[in-house]
């Protein structure tokens, strides 16, 4: 398993070479599992799990990171969920995947507390196109999850 300092290098490392191409800025925190869990209440799609009580407790997500929308964009994960992560190129693919959504936030800012379906949607086409191979460990890994 991977602890936090490793997620965190891996992080940054994935960060750097994806920010040749896309000038974001993000910082990234590994927190403890009470932490996450009240800032994956406070973002719209994890809203949408508990309105439609899609899990019957909310430490059951299987949501590895959360971006939190600001000034400066940042990540968090929890070690607790990322837990069963024992590949390194998984977190990358997560890391790609959520910088894809920071990447297009700028045109997805409306109040519709649906639009992160729209996001979800542009972020993994995006993704499918510019990292094919890592697209496929995400992918795989979310059947496992499943």
């Amino acid at each position: 398993m991977l602890n936090d300092r490793e997620i965190l290098k891996i992080a940054n490392e994935t960060y750097n070479d994806f920010s040749v191409d896309f000038l974001i800025e993000c910082k990234f925190e590994c927190v403890s599992l009470r932490k996450y869990m009240d800032l994956a209440k406070k973002t719209p799609l994890i809203q949408v799990y508990i309105d439609q009580k899609l899990y019957d407790n909310i430490k059951n997500i299987n949501v590895p990171a959360i971006v939190a929308h600001g000034e400066v964009e940042k990540m968090y994960f929890c070690n607790k969920i990322m837990g069963k992560i024992i590949r390194k190129m998984f977190v990358r693919a997560i890391v790609l995947h959520e910088l894809y959504h920071i990447v297009n936030r700028s045109d997805e800012r409306d109040v519709n507390s649906y639009s992160f379906m729209k996001s979800e949607k542009r972020a993994h086409q995006e993704f499918k196109e510019d990292y094919p191979d890592l697209f496929k460990v995400l992918e795989e890994i979310k059947k496992k999850v499943k």
